[in-house]
């Protein structure tokens, strides 16, 4: 089995924290409610549960 690099779990936190900071950008600067329900129409609740 080939094991993980520590580049892919610094890679996919780094995604992460990208996502969250462009979340609370658009939900300071554009209300973000009609961007969090575009993305309620993606399946992206699902990620909640």
């Amino acid at each position: 089995m080939p094991q993980i690099s520590p580049l892919v779990w610094y890679y996919s936190s780094f995604l992460g924290i990208v996502i969250v900071i462009l979340m609370i950008m658009y939900t300071e600067w554009e209300g973000g409610l009609s961007v969090v329900d575009d993305m309620a129409e993606c399946g992206l609740p699902s990620l909640k549960w």
